[in-house]
């Protein structure tokens, strides 16, 4: 099992700063970024609403979340349990950003975030049950794929547990082409 460490990622993404900055301003048109710290109280009310920066872009000013993945997986990572044998909750459930910017190796992905914590909330959350992460836990596992029915259709997903040297993190995977069926808005831009 491989023991996935906070730190390293949290490294990870601030090293990524610069480049993803460049996506803003080449891709997107902005013509400010504001990356929010987490040095003082409101820096940090700010984070827990998972808004990571700001970008001004024809004048308006945009909450984002960023989110960055090594590896291309063709799929969107969400954070169900942050802390799963306490059962704190992930991003989503406390996600005020308008877009999400999901990088991954050779591609960003803008997602409209308030669309997408709506599917969340109303019916991706209620589809997936506790039992789901109680049997990955048990096994061990680091992922596995459940059938949930979404809008009377059968769709696949990924379970993927992070396990931290002193917890375990709860994630579901879903495919860009269920974003599709679904109508959340997102864009899709080539960028290395």
């Amino acid at each position: 099992m491989v023991i996935h460490e906070f730190e390293k990622s949290l490294k990870y993404e601030q090293s990524k700063f610069t480049t993803n900055n460049r996506f803003y301003f080449d891709k997107l048109g902005a013509t400010k970024i504001e990356r929010i710290e987490f040095f003082n109280e409101e820096e940090k009310q700010l984070q827990r609403k998972d808004i990571d920066l700001y970008i001004t872009k024809g004048g308006k000013r945009i909450s984002v979340s960023e989110k960055d993945r090594r590896v291309n997986f063709n799929d969107i990572i969400i954070e169900f349990y942050s802390v799963y044998h306490k059962k704190i909750r992930g991003w989503m459930d406390y996600s005020e950003a308008e877009y999400l910017a999901y990088f991954v190796p050779g591609k960003v992905v803008w997602i409209n975030k308030k669309q997408l914590v709506e599917f969340y909330k109303n019916e991706l959350k209620p589809a997936v049950t506790d039992q789901f992460f109680d049997e990955l836990k048990s096994c061990n596992k680091i992922k596995s794929t459940k059938n949930i029915t979404i809008r009377g259709e059968k769709e696949n997903i990924t379970l993927v547990a992070a396990y931290n040297p002193t917890y375990i993190t709860m994630n579901v995977c879903l495919g860009f082409d269920l974003l599709t069926k679904l109508s959340i808005d997102y864009e899709v831009f080539p960028f290395k």
